[in-house]
């Protein structure tokens, strides 16, 4: 099997299978989106499995290990399999983007193909807001109206076009290391990016346009690129201070920030008050509970009987959920991910999407359920970093050739 050809493949598919509205059918009352998701990752589960000799067995891998073992243990005493499953599975797509070591010219071409992917979604969705048919909901303090374009809800409309920006970043920061693009490649990424940006602010999906924010001060910062930094900074701090649209969409944050509202609790559509709760259900509890986690479907999220995406807290929903050791075991590999990054012997410009990547990644799942919860994204979380770790690993042999020739 061709694992490069698969990868391709998945990228122009995960899009569109993603958009509702792109592939609407349903098998045994499953949606397509699901069943695409659940069956590529068995797919690589099973390609992983046959290619072991291939995996290298270093940091990353053994803590990838450790804490997908960690939350299938867990099935022990909270028996949720679909739900652990559902976490367990899209760390596949990792060993298999590595295990491709892709070099930058593989890595255009999947960047390229998820372009591809994202063009019909993107497209559809800006021309269902535009005609007003495809309305998730009216927020009833403030009558916007958040859509939902050719997805299933607004907060995936907003993360798929998250994904399809930093797709369109990676593509031409590549492309312009070869020298200039063609004008009219250029001027299609643009216009895609353009209508990603529109789809993303109709779906007023406050955790993704802080994402957002946070990736773009990330990249010009960790670049150097310190004009467009400053720049940035204080055209946040304006639209903060100064537009009425912002205080619109945030108007649960900035209430209790002016004394409006004197109690803090339902800051952010009622997440310090709902994080309060679950973290004094879960302190409550005895510490061997402390220690090993309640599980998924645990009484300590926000609705009795809720899944692992009650807290719209990924960080959270670790630490209730696989107790201590959970927590300690996902901190640890996140920040390896991180330090791995900023040690690469990549150069700057070609290390900075990844690493903005990464962090941004690491504040939206403290904002919201995102990268671990949600299925697909999590997808897209795993491919990213695999794709990286491979082709630091290219990196890494070519300068080790290089240092025994000479």
């Amino acid at each position: 099997m061709n694992l490069f050809r698969l990868l391709c493949l998945f990228c122009i598919l995960r899009p569109i299978f993603s958009a509702s509205d792109v592939v609407n059918w349903t098998i045994a009352g499953a949606r397509m989106s699901d069943v695409f998701g659940i069956a590529v990752s068995y797919l690589f589960i099973i390609v992983f499995l046959a290619n072991l000799k291939r995996i290298r067995l270093d940091l990353i891998t053994l803590l990838i290990l450790m804490f997908c073992g960690y939350m299938l243990i867990s099935l022990i005493w909270a028996p949720e399999v679909r739900e652990v499953m559902r976490l367990v599975l899209p760390f596949g797509i990792f060993f298999i983007a590595r295990m491709i070591e892709p070099d930058e010219e593989r890595l255009k071409v999947l960047a390229g193909c998820l372009i591809l992917g994202f063009i019909l979604p993107v497209v559809m969705s800006t021309l269902l807001i535009i005609s007003g048919k495809s309305v998730d909901a009216t927020i009833f303090w403030t009558g916007l109206v958040r859509y939902q374009g050719a997805f299933n809800g607004a907060h995936t409309l907003a993360h798929s076009m998250f994904i399809c920006l930093f797709g369109c970043l990676l593509y031409l920061l590549l492309s312009f290391r070869k020298g200039k693009p063609p004008r009219m490649m250029i001027i299609g990424i643009t216009a895609l990016s353009i209508l990603a940006v529109y789809n993303l602010y109709c779906s007023y999906t406050r955790t993704v346009f802080v994402g957002l924010a946070a990736f773009l001060l990330i990249f010009f910062y960790y670049n150097r690129n310190y004009r467009l930094f400053s720049c940035s900074i204080l055209a946040t701090g304006a639209m903060a201070v100064f537009s009425g649209m912002a205080k619109k969409i945030f108007f649960d944050v900035y209430e209790p920030l002016v004394g409006t509202v004197k109690t803090f609790d339902n800051m952010g559509s009622g997440r310090i008050g709902g994080w309060k709760r679950i973290l004094e259900n879960f302190l409550s509890s005895n510490i061997e509970e402390q220690i090993r986690g309640l599980g998924i479907s645990s009484r300590a999220t926000i609705t009795s009987g809720a899944h692992f995406g009650g807290s719209h807290n990924d960080w959270l929903s670790v630490l209730v959920c696989f107790g201590y050791i959970g927590f300690l075991l996902y901190l640890t590999l996140f920040c390896s991910i991180v330090l791995r990054m900023l040690f690469s012997s990549l150069d700057r410009a070609l290390r900075a999407p990844f690493i903005s990547f990464v962090c941004t990644v690491a504040i939206m799942n403290l904002l919201s359920n995102s990268y671990l919860t949600r299925f697909e994204l999590a997808q897209y979380f795993c491919l990213v970093v695999g794709l990286f770790y491979g082709l630091d690993d290219v990196h890494r042999k070519a300068s080790a050739k290089k240092m025994m020739r000479t």
